[in-house]
């Protein structure tokens, strides 16, 4: 099963990436939630994953020295080296 959220630390500091649907909403400003909500409900299925790894890395400072790589350690902590979906 998958968590809600991980907490991954890079270069010594720490993010908080939400991994579900329920938590990239809680954790987007109020005013960008209307447009998250109007995408992921019309995202096709094989567009569903990607589209909420993009709004989660929203959540993450832009300031991050590279929030890529921030995602992808979540995920590989989540799911394990190579296996995180697509």
């Amino acid at each position: 099963m998958v968590p809600g959220q991980l907490t991954v630390v890079v270069q010594g500091e720490r993010f908080v990436v939400p991994l579900t649907v329920k938590d990239v909403r809680a954790a987007l400003p109020d005013e960008v939630r209307p447009v998250f909500d109007s995408g992921i409900d019309t995202a096709p299925p094989n567009m569903a994953g990607r589209f909420i790894r993009t709004w989660a890395l929203e959540v993450i400072p832009r300031d991050a020295i590279d929030r890529v790589d921030v995602l992808l350690r979540a995920e590989q902590q989540a799911y394990g080296p190579g296996t995180a979906p697509a």
